[in-house]
């Protein structure tokens, strides 16, 4: 165990789905997928904060275990409070295959899954 692991939490994919609506047509659905572990910690520095008062989402540091991708704009929940999170970081970075510590970095904002549709 390192602090790293300590610090991890349990963490869900929220994946989109279409499904037919039953008029020719189709509605997005939100599922539940596989679990991963991750850090998740906000980022206070003093420019965040600024843009934050001018409109900005709280932007979060998201940190992996290597074998988990997190892909721009994927979508997860924190499973201890159900706190949902949209994936803003491009090309996330890796530690080197020669590295001891096994991990993976991103970004993402707090997000709210749209409501479904009528």
């Amino acid at each position: 165990m390192s602090l790293l692991t300590d610090a991890m939490t349990d963490c869900q994919m929220i994946d989109r789905t279409t499904q037919a609506d039953g008029y020719g047509g189709y509605k997005e659905v939100w599922k539940e997928g596989a679990e991963f572990k991750a850090a998740i910690s906000i980022n206070q520095t003093v420019e965040l904060l600024i843009a934050q008062q001018q409109g900005l989402k709280e932007v979060y540091t998201i940190t992996t275990p290597k074998a988990v991708r997190l892909h721009y704009h994927d979508v997860f929940k924190r499973i201890e409070d159900g706190k949902i999170f949209r994936i803003t970081g491009g090309e996330d970075k890796a530690t080197p295959a020669s590295a001891t510590i096994d991990m993976r970095v991103t970004t993402a904002e707090a997000w709210e899954i749209p409501p479904e549709e009528e």
